[in-house]
């Protein structure tokens, strides 16, 4: 990769490249900011930009990479832009739980449209209320509320975090089934806290007056408490998402907020002459927005012609894709509800319901002009199909690296095939994320939460009071090693303190003294950052390491963060660990992240807790887990993620001047240099193995050490033993290779089997980082050049040209991609269309069946794939399901119900 260390300022006046006069506002129009152009525009402002995103961090939402990438857009700016629009989902809105009680469970399901209603500022307010005279005023709040919780108190007791909104239109629309569903669309209102808020985040007032923050509401997101509420965005299996995906026909939350949002945005431009004509859809959440504008465009809808809307995708995994079924699918593309009526009243509707098919068979029919060959049905479907029309003018995703191994290794995605056709028509690019926040910074207590970068003063259950000390910063004109080394030392002592058991069930208090909290929230303060957090914390740190680090000796902390899935890794944190333990008895391993997705994490943490070599040396958390907090007193930041998109972990932990530990994957192997790599030496600020997680059996059978290619093999020889002499009991001849290979893959034992030799891989390469790292580089001439870079690396907008190999910036590059793109009108010809005509059904039984060949032979699907189906223990169902692919291994264990091809 070429590499380019001089930053290319941005310098392209879009204005005048479309040949749009400038005129400055006359000062005494109220409401227009100065510098605004006086231009009537047909259709879309070019100098109006805008963002439809799934949260929007300065109001508190935390979504983790998105998030933070989302929070980056309110810098996105220059002075060729006149707004900067944010369109959000209104969440955590006011809902009735009548119904949809779990029995089994006893907790209510995710409830959509059962009386969700906007929250506004009650009417019985006292006097000296501090909303007072707001009575009736829609707010957003991401803090903790329900249908229980006292709003006039709430509002009082967190009046810094309620920010208060304005209508600007209300209406209704129809949604599959539904008609007549109420939506509305809000402004946020730039009063004393909004521009409180913006302060905080050290936003320009000059782009503080860009900023527009506008919140969509419909019952489907309303009804969420937060964003992701419905599981959209994280790894899971292929059954959990067939079971969640076969029942009922709502269609999906963010399809139908998006569909708000289009319906919606024309009263923008009518009352506040807000209009873009350049809309970025962040990521699989917000993709359908592009095929709701296409309809108007395409009907003639003046508002909506010559209006471009790109796409970028944040994580183009499965599971993050947006996946869904066939009824969501149906209801996403806009099925009206007499649609549905004569698809569910059809015969062979009904038919194909009774023997089990209804998925192959609407896939087959009315979704045949979306669905995929290998990648099946997700939301980036449509930003590939409308980019493929011109529509869009492009797709863009999270780095180049990401980009490269997209269209270049055929493991990674399902949509491979479709995402190597939009990079030959020049609509599929890489673009490198930057880390934008001012306030991560080494130099600045705005780096840590609240509970680390001030004094914590806790009352124990005992009934005495303690103060907890805030985190050390850097100084940034003393930054040598051993100044650095020194503060980490102390903020090593000040965090394995913060694990002590006399926190538990503390009480948070302020500075008069007062209680403030709930027993146990001043422990979640102090360790989670925050009080209304909570962390469940298992394993510990041994005494022996604090009082090491109190004489001074050399205790290297380990840290790692992230969500507790497939993708993170968490599990091979643990496992690399274990192998470095061995060779350092003076490293210790605190890490964590939400476990729900894979609580098996746990169970496997507990077990390598208790060995001899590592108890008292490890401590793992579930929950939110303050990383860049526990970077400032680590040495290593241990981040092997499977698949990493951008990533921003380990930019995060180089602001903390923390040295991030990463496989050599997309995103990660493009922003980090190794010093044993001759091309990155002069770089160097990480460590970073030879292999990705997505490596095929070959390979990874020549990069494992001997102990996991035995027990690998082993597992595959038995396999290939067993389905050889089963197909051959049932069929009478000798299996096709094709047809093995494919059975093989589709074997749960067989992909458990891959994973941890894959995972074997990494680790080993991942142990060898840290050994490189902390034992042979420790004290040498590398660990001054590391720490010196990761200084002074400039990741900002305009600033990180460095990173590219185009040479140009992440802020240049958005502008060229996005805000400086035109795509093109559609015709109706070119729209993604749902097809209810002819509704013929495929396979019934029988000796009937599609033909498939192998060697030169055919056999019939309903005999061999049945047959096949089980030989590899997925029964009928897993058949039905059209789960027999080659791509079987990965796609049903993540996410995606692939048809047979």
């Amino acid at each position: 990769m070429k590499i380019n260390a001089v930053g290319v300022d941005y310098s392209v006046l879009r204005a005048k490249n479309r040949n749009v006069k400038e005129a400055e506002a006359p000062k005494d129009i109220a409401g227009v900011p100065k510098g605004m152009s006086m231009i009537s525009f047909k259709s879309g402002n070019p100098r109006h930009i805008a963002h439809m995103v799934a949260e929007e961090p300065l109001f508190g939402f935390n979504g983790g990479g998105v998030g933070t990438v989302v929070n980056d857009y309110n810098y996105l700016d220059n002075k060729d832009v006149d707004k900067i629009v944010k369109f959000i989902p209104l969440y955590n809105q006011q809902v009735d739980y009548k119904k949809d009680i779990d029995p089994k469970t006893g907790k209510v399901r995710h409830p959509i449209g059962q009386g969700v209603k906007v929250r506004y500022i009650p009417d019985n307010l006292p006097a000296n209320h501090p909303f007072k005279g707001k009575e009736g005023t829609p707010f957003v709040t991401a803090q903790s509320i329900d249908n229980a919780t006292d709003l006039v108190k709430f509002l009082e007791e967190k009046k810094g975090n309620v920010f208060l909104l304005e209508e600007v239109k209300s209406s209704k629309m129809n949604w599959g089934m539904e008609e007549n569903v109420p939506i509305k669309m809000f402004r946020a209102q730039k009063d004393e806290n909004l521009i409180k808020a913006m302060d905080a985040k050290k936003i320009s007032k000059e782009t503080q007056n860009k900023l527009e923050f506008v919140f969509t509401y419909v019952d489907s997101t309303a009804s969420m408490a937060k964003q992701y509420a419905d599981d959209s965005y994280a790894s899971a299996s292929g059954d959990a998402l067939a079971k969640k995906f076969s029942s009922g026909w709502q269609g999906q939350p963010y399809p139908k907020e998006a569909r708000a949002t289009v319906e919606l945005m024309p009263a923008l431009k009518e009352k506040y002459n807000i209009d873009p004509k350049y809309i970025l859809c962040s990521d699989g959440q917000t993709m359908f927005t592009m095929h709701y504008a296409a309809q108007k465009n395409a009907a003639g809808d003046a508002y909506w012609m010559d209006k471009f809307l790109g796409g970028v995708g944040h994580n183009m995994n499965a599971g993050y894709d947006q996946p869904m079924g066939a009824r969501q699918a149906i209801v996403n593309l806009g099925a009206t509800k007499e649609d549905l009526t004569k698809l569910l009243n059809s015969k062979e509707y009904i038919e194909a319901v009774k023997l089990g098919r209804e998925e192959d068979f609407l896939r087959e029919t009315v979704l045949k002009n979306f669905v995929r060959p290998k990648s099946g049905m997700n939301a980036f479907n449509v930003a590939i199909h409308y980019a493929k029309t011109g529509y869009s003018p492009m797709l863009t995703t999270v780095s180049e690296g990401y980009h490269d191994s997209l269209i270049t290794n055929d493991l990674v995605s399902a949509m491979y095939n479709d995402l190597v056709e939009l990079d030959k028509l020049g609509r599929f690019k890489g673009l490198t994320n930057p880390l934008m926040d001012p306030n991560v910074s080494p130099f600045s207590e705005g780096i840590l939460q609240p509970g680390y970068k001030s004094d914590v003063k806790l009352k124990l259950k005992d009934g005495s009071v303690v103060t907890v000390n805030k985190f050390q910063v850097f100084d940034k004109n003393k930054a040598d090693l051993k100044t650095v080394r020194d503060v980490k030392r102390q903020n090593k002592i000040n965090l394995l303190e913060r694990f002590s058991q006399k926190f538990v069930d503390s009480v948070l208090l302020d500075e008069t003294g007062k209680e403030i909290s709930k027993p146990n929230q001043g422990r979640m303060h102090i360790l989670a950052g925050k009080s209304d957090r909570n962390l469940k914390i298992y394993g510990n740190i041994a005494d022996e390491y604090l009082a090491k680090l109190k004489k001074g000796e050399d205790v290297k902390l380990i840290v790692s963060w992230g969500r507790g899935d497939f993708q993170k890794s968490m599990d091979t944190v643990i496992d690399t660990f274990e192998k470095y333990a061995e060779k350092d008895p003076n490293a210790i391993l605190i890490f964590g992240g939400d476990m729900k997705y894979e609580p098996e994490t746990v169970e496997k943490f507990e077990l390598a807790a208790s060995k001899p070599k590592l108890k008292g040396r490890m401590i793992m958390t579930d929950g939110w887990t303050p990383g860049k907090d526990w970077a400032m007193a680590g040495d290593a930041a241990l981040l092997p993620s499977r698949f990493a998109p951008c990533e921003l972990t380990d930019l995060e932990a180089k602001k903390a001047l923390c040295t991030p530990i990463t496989p050599n994957v997309q995103g990660m192997a493009q922003k980090n240099f190794d010093p044993d790599i001759a091309a990155d030496a002069k770089l160097m600020d990480a460590y970073k193995g030879k292999h990705e997680y997505f490596m095929s059996e070959e390979t990874a059978l020549k990069a494992a050490n001997e102990d996991a290619k035995t027990a690998f093999n082993k597992i595959k020889d038995k396999l290939v033993s067993d389905i050889t002499k089963k197909y051959k009991g049932q069929i009478n001849e000798d299996i096709p290779a094709e047809l093995l290979k494919e059975t093989l893959e589709a074997d749960e034992e067989y992909k458990k089997a891959l994973r941890k030799l894959r995972d074997s891989v990494i680790s080993d390469e991942m142990a060898e980082c840290l050994e490189r790292a902390l034992i042979r580089d420790r004290n040498s001439k590398n660990a001054e050049t590391i720490l010196a870079n990761q200084i002074k690396a400039d990741t900002t907008w305009f600033g990180n040209a460095w990173l590219s190999a185009t040479g140009k910036s992440s802020g240049q590059l958005y502008f060229d991609y996005h805000f400086n793109n035109k795509g093109k009108n559609i015709s109706k010809n070119d729209l993604i269309k749902l097809d209810f005509s002819g509704l013929r059904h495929g396979i019934t039984g029988g000796s009937g069946g599609n033909s498939i060949h192998f060697n030169g032979k055919t056999k019939k699907i309903a005999a061999v794939a049945l047959g096949l189906a089980a030989l590899t223990g997925l029964g009928i169902t897993g058949y039905k399901c059209g789960w027999l692919s080659p791509k079987f291994a990965e796609e049903k264990k993540h996410g995606h119900l692939s048809c047979v091809g």
